[in-house]
């Protein structure tokens, strides 16, 4: 009984990691994190030296975006107060459609975006 339960979960946690795999990253990505973030700033034509990373699968999000395609953004945009700050954003992707926006201040880095380009 414990090789039939041990055989039916190896198959079926190889059946969730290939959905995941069997959608594509996201085409003009970089674009569309750019207006999905934009619009969602204090100002928006405030926007310094954004730079945006490579689409990578999100694994360890825990606010349910876990197998998707995610980009991390870091830019310096106007605060509440006028002046710059530095500011990260990370936008979910799902078939190809921004699913989710989520910008943070910067102790909320994470190691992803460390590649940003």
């Amino acid at each position: 009984m414990k090789r039939y339960l041990i055989v039916t979960l190896a198959l079926l946690s190889g059946c969730v990691s290939a959905s995941v795999a069997a959608e594509p990253a996201p085409a003009g990505y970089r674009e569309k994190a750019i207006a999905a973030i934009t619009p969602r700033l204090k100002d928006p034509f405030s926007v310094k030296e954004m730079k945006v990373t490579k689409p990578y699968i999100e694994r360890n999000s825990g606010v349910g975006n876990n197998g998707k395609w995610q980009v991390c953004a870091t830019f310096y945009a106007k605060n509440s107060f006028g002046g710059y700050g530095p500011t990260v954003a990370f936008v979910t992707f799902s078939h190809g459609q921004v699913t989710d926006v989520g910008i943070n201040s910067p102790q909320n880095y994470y190691t992803e975006c460390a590649g940003a380009s």
